[in-house]
């Protein structure tokens, strides 16, 4: 159905506006990154470098989510501003 609209869009519309219900579409169709990363954990080593490659202090990480082995991969994200 989204693809249908999608199609007719882009068919008949302004090219700015089509691409607006593209992304539209996009949403509502498939997970966000951050819902992607439900129930998924991630060590502390890459939780560390992703604060690092995002510019954050791995020190206020650690000391607002805890030294541990492995981290809720959404408590990250949420932690990056996801």
């Amino acid at each position: 159905m989204f693809n249908d609209y999608a199609h007719l869009a882009a068919s008949s519309w302004p090219r700015s506006l089509a691409f607006n219900v593209h992304i539209v579409c996009f949403t509502m169709t498939e997970k966000t990154y951050y819902e992607s990363a439900k129930g998924q954990r991630v060590s502390r080593a890459r939780a560390i470098k992703e604060v690092e490659s995002h510019g954050g202090y791995v020190q206020d990480f650690l000391a607002e989510l805890g030294t541990k082995e492995s981290y809720d991969a959404q408590s990250v994200l949420r932690w990056l501003g996801y």
